[in-house]
């Protein structure tokens, strides 16, 4: 992905404001590492929904009041980079498809329900 928003500076995929970039780059690596190893592990059934959920408490961290994006008020790679995930979380936490336990993907979906995570569900 940052190849891409390099490739087409223009697209507004990748800020110019170097502390927004930053941002950005900061996002993508807590990402991948806290939100999509953790669930992947889980999804697979050698994870636990507790691991999806202190990554998703480190992205929600990051996230910005009613900014509507993950980083500032434009749709960047950060975004491209969770938008799977979400996906993913909703499939398993409605359908409890997966590796794991049964019933362990509704409790997840029912954790992220709650007031902790309301900032990421707003998301």
């Amino acid at each position: 992905l940052p190849f891409l928003a390099d490739l087409y500076p223009n697209s507004g995929l990748l800020p110019k404001d170097p502390v927004s970039r930053s941002k950005v780059r900061l996002f993508l690596d807590a990402n991948s590492k806290s939100v999509e190893e953790p669930l992947y592990a889980f999804l697979g059934g050698v994870g636990s929904y507790e691991n999806v959920l202190k990554g998703i408490e480190v992205i929600q961290g990051l996230l910005e009041e009613d900014a509507g994006f993950a980083v500032g008020v434009h749709y960047t790679i950060a975004d491209t980079s969770i938008s799977p995930h979400i996906a993913r979380l909703r499939i398993i936490t409605e359908t409890d498809a997966g590796r794991f336990p049964a019933s362990m993907g509704l409790k997840l979906g029912e954790e992220l329900k709650g007031p902790k995570f309301a900032k990421f569900t707003k998301y």
